[in-house]
């Protein structure tokens, strides 16, 4: 696989050779760079691609998703938000925005993003494990309990449900232990 995306950084090269300021080509290279774990080079490509597109969406999800395989949530956390601005229906942007916002430590800070997410789109189990596990860190187990509940019930054959379950029933008031 990776063969294809070294001959696919080639193409997206020579079209760039004739065409430098075509914002799409950029994004496609960062795109692809991205996939060859060339995370720094993949980030250049999306700042040059906002130079001549500042308010595309994708661009900036983009962005924000290579800055955050760098670890640099501010920088992640910054570039979701303007993509949420960008298309404030997207629950995919806003659980990624949770998420890094989680990952930098700020759990109690995540907690409206994951609950615009669920609101959003009511039907993703993903958000309800997410801000079970934040609810969890913090040390509210009633609220995470509900919202693993609420997994549990949406996802009741996930990989991990069995792993939720015994977790549920080791807390610690648990309807379940």
């Amino acid at each position: 696989m990776r063969a294809d995306f070294s001959a696919l950084r080639v193409r997206y090269e020579e079209q760039l050779s004739k065409r430098p300021s075509d914002p799409e080509l950029l994004n496609n290279l960062g795109l692809t760079l991205e996939r060859l774990g060339r995370v720094d080079e993949a980030i250049a490509r999306f700042e040059n691609a906002l130079r001549f597109d500042p308010l595309n969406f994708s661009y900036h999800f983009n962005l924000a998703h290579a800055a955050s395989q760098r670890r640099d949530w501010d920088r992640s956390i910054a570039e979701y938000r303007l993509a949420a601005s960008r298309m404030p229906g997207d629950y995919a942007t806003r659980y990624n925005l949770a998420m890094a916002i989680y990952l930098k430590g700020d759990q109690v800070s995540s907690i409206p993003e994951f609950q615009k997410g669920i609101e959003m789109a009511p039907g993703v189990a993903a958000f309800h494990l997410a801000l079970g596990v934040c609810y969890d860190k913090l040390g509210r187990m009633i609220e995470a309990a509900r919202e693993y509940e609420a997994y549990i019930a949406m996802a009741p054959s996930a990989p991990d449900a069995d792993l939720v379950r015994s977790h549920l029933k080791a807390m610690p008031g648990s309807p379940r232990s």
